[in-house]
């Protein structure tokens, strides 16, 4: 029966044991079972090791830790997890919100293999809260991939971290909000395809102060598709990328107030912006660095650090 609410009460252990739940509320009344469709579970201690192929429908999952404490779901997937069979549905909610904390808390969701999110996936715990999204190859070195087609979002004070891993990739075919947070995008190791974050049409939204910070390399590019980091507001956002030599995102909505941080490796000596194909092309001694720069109405060179 959909609405009852459970809390994870078993460590770090497969979510499919009855007992490791505690039933807190519901139409049900008080039972001895796992949380099934349109059920709301909430972990904030030990890892939920979620059934092989596990599909979420109509769930809300609340996940945090506080006082030094992690709480962590972990998925994996194979070939059973499908665009028609997502991991999160189109009506899941997975947020870092726990009811009733109001300390900073700590959150993981690790995912091997495929994971599919049609969702939502909220960093929206209190001030302080950081969530990492870990995403990795899964048995027998099966290739990793995290697709997001749904929504993502770091709200004001809290941190997410997607680390990709080797013989993995994140594809975010949708859209991260990243509103007054911070978004930190790297891998774990060398090996992760497509230098981690694979080259497909989803945009990374900058606004409200916030901060998003790109550790991942992959290819230049002023043609076909790339990552897209839009700036939504003139709040004193930044965008800092720390591989500058190959960054092949597109920038959109850079104006006053707004920064792209090249970091301290690189001494800007002089550049030179195209604006029939819009590249801003950066020299740095006998180094040229070029990303891809679009233009977006209020667009402006002056604050490029």
């Amino acid at each position: 029966m959909a609405g009852n609410t459970f809390s994870w009460i078993g460590g770090s252990a497969s979510g499919s044991i009855a007992t490791d739940w505690l039933w807190l509320s519901g139409p049900s009344g008080s039972i001895v079972a796992i949380p099934t469709t349109g059920d709301t579970a909430i972990v904030t201690a030990g890892t939920v090791l979620m059934p092989l192929d596990a599909a979420l429908t109509q769930n809300t999952v609340e996940i945090a830790g506080t006082g030094g404490t992690v709480a962590a779901a972990s998925f994996q997937g194979d070939g059973s997890i499908t665009l028609a069979n997502p991991s999160l549905d189109g009506s899941t909610l997975v947020e870092t919100l726990v009811q009733g904390q109001t300390a900073a808390g700590q959150s993981v969701l690790d995912t091997f293999g495929t994971f599919i999110n049609q969702g939502t996936i909220e960093a929206n715990g209190p001030l302080g809260s950081s969530t990492t999204i870990v995403v990795q190859q899964g048995t027998a070195g099966n290739f990793g991939a995290f697709l997001n087609e749904g929504q993502m979002s770091v709200g004001a004070g809290n941190a997410m971290t997607i680390a990709v891993g080797t013989n993995a990739a994140f594809y975010n075919a949708s859209d991260i909000q990243v509103n007054g947070g911070s978004l930190f995008l790297t891998t774990l190791a060398a090996g992760a395809f497509d230098g981690g974050y694979a080259p497909v049409r989803g945009v990374v939204v900058i606004g409200g102060g916030a901060t998003v910070e790109d550790n991942i390399a992959y290819g230049t590019t002023v043609a076909g598709p790339a990552p897209v980091f839009a700036f939504l507001d003139t709040s004193n956002n930044t965008l800092k990328l720390d591989q500058q030599a190959q960054f092949g995102g597109r920038i959109l909505g850079f104006g006053t107030g707004d920064k792209i941080d090249l970091g301290s490796g690189l001494t800007v000596t002089g550049y030179t912006y195209d604006a029939t194909n819009g590249v801003l092309t950066l020299q740095d001694g006998a180094t040229t660095v070029s990303p891809s720069y679009s233009r977006h109405g209020r667009d402006s060179l002056a604050d490029v650090a």
